[in-house]
């Protein structure tokens, strides 16, 4: 078996579990996001402490996309990367 082709697969393996990963943290995130600001508005927040949160939760989403976004495009680098190696040297039968 060509050695681009299995570093291809392992990369494909790991870009998987990444993304499972990334979809079970988002789904506590949610959850627990939901729990605190429930508690949030059952404690009666003033108006700015309220924007506060909301903006601070924002940074932290935008900040979770974005990271997951930057490792997805490196998987594709290096899918892509691997692939040119595989068409530069096609394995002989």
């Amino acid at each position: 078996m060509d050695p681009a082709l299995i570093v291809k697969d392992v990369i494909g393996i790991q870009k998987q579990s990444f993304n499972n990963l990334m979809e079970a943290l988002i789904f506590f995130q949610n959850h627990a996001d939901k729990t605190v600001m429930l508690l949030v508005n059952q404690m009666g927040l003033n108006e700015n402490a309220q924007a506060f949160a909301d903006q601070w939760r924002m940074f932290l989403i935008k900040g979770r996309d974005d990271s997951r976004e930057l490792i997805n495009e490196s998987f594709t680098y290096m899918e892509d990367y691997f692939a040119g190696l595989e068409q530069k040297n096609p394995s002989k039968k």
